[in-house]
């Protein structure tokens, strides 16, 4: 069956919430410094509890060619793309394949790291690439906005162990509504990659 008996015998969906996607960007083939999503109404709605990123075939390179850039997140309002040296708070641990552990970690940073510093490599090879996932909360509410993330990429595929995972969280300190997101690369050179936009509902509750 599809549906459960609620506590107040009303049924609903199982699964106990869905995935709608809102949004969209296919660009592996394109080469910008910066993917936004900032439709408000996506970001807006109270039918969501939580909003995710997936993110798929990311590439980041630096003006050298290397695979060499700091993915990094930051927020719209409704004053417009925050970029404050101090407005973002985030942390974050790696480990890669050889047993190599690294963190990274501001109180006041212009904006939520995602991935550490990479090197080596060309992007003329497809195979180097990050993957992974965002999680937001209380993007619509005038509160702080935290952010969930999980990601991985390989550094240099030539080199064996250098296979990265990475878990951390951010936080946008300022308590507003969030509008919109945006991915960059620090290095203002090449960002290529497959983002989708979800919406996660909540169908029904234990009452």
């Amino acid at each position: 069956s599809s549906t459960f008996l609620r506590g107040d015998q009303t049924y609903a969906e199982a699964g106990g919430g869905s995935w709608t996607l809102l949004r969209s960007y296919e660009g592996t083939g394109n080469s910008v410094s910066n993917i936004d999503f900032n439709t408000a109404s996506d970001f807006t709605s109270t039918s969501y509890a939580a909003h995710v990123f997936v993110i798929k075939q990311l590439y980041a390179y630096s003006s050298n060619d290397g695979f060499a850039s700091n993915l990094g997140m930051q927020v719209f309002t409704a004053g417009g793309i925050q970029t404050g040296s101090s407005a973002y708070q985030y942390v974050h641990r790696s480990d890669t394949t050889n047993g190599v552990a690294d963190t990274g970690q501001s109180t006041g940073a212009s904006e939520i790291r995602i991935n550490t510093p990479t090197q080596n490599g060309t992007n003329s090879n497809d195979n180097r690439y990050g993957a992974g996932y965002v999680w937001c909360y209380n993007l619509p509410d005038s509160k702080q906005s935290n952010f969930n993330i999980q990601y991985s990429y390989n550094k240099d595929q030539s080199v064996t162990g250098n296979f990265v995972s990475l878990t951390g969280m951010g936080l946008y300190e300022s308590a507003t509504s969030v509008v919109g997101i945006r991915f960059k690369n620090d290095q203002g050179a090449v960002l290529r990659a497959n983002i989708y936009l979800y919406g996660i509902k909540i169908t029904w509750e234990m009452e």
